[in-house]
């Protein structure tokens, strides 16, 4: 009598997962079209906005020295405050629209890319 020994196994579908999830993280990288799409957008808001807090922070510094000179208990330094706080108030001020002038012209540079990779990725959805 001849016996025949077979082995089987087969994963599960939570394990078969898992084993995807982790052969993914050894495969070369490559973005997706809907990954560069979120990346552009995404970088253009963050120049801005990171501009816009170094900008903000500044002023806001400068104001406060100017309002630190300004209540100076001998009214000496009173002129010298307000010559410095003017100056951190109106560039606090000025911050929200330099914000959003920066992020208009960020968005200006790329819309023909961004406007090429959405119109691609909606036709893509119309196919299927």
């Amino acid at each position: 009598m001849k016996s025949q020994e077979k082995f089987t196994y087969s994963y599960s579908a939570s394990q078969k997962a898992e084993i995807e999830a982790i052969r993914r993280k050894y495969l070369p990288r490559q973005e997706t079209r809907m990954e560069e799409l979120r990346r552009l957008d995404s970088a253009v808001t963050k120049k801005a906005a990171a501009f816009a807090i170094a900008w903000g922070t500044l002023f806001a510094l400068i104001f406060g020295g100017g309002l630190s000179l300004s209540l100076e208990q001998s009214g000496t330094l009173l002129l010298a405050g307000i010559a410095l706080g003017l100056p951190g108030l109106i560039g606090m001020l000025l911050t929200y629209p330099l914000y959003v002038r920066l992020e208009r012209r960020g968005r200006e540079k790329i819309a023909e890319r961004i406007l090429a990779i959405s119109d691609e990725l909606l036709h893509e959805t119309k196919r299927n």
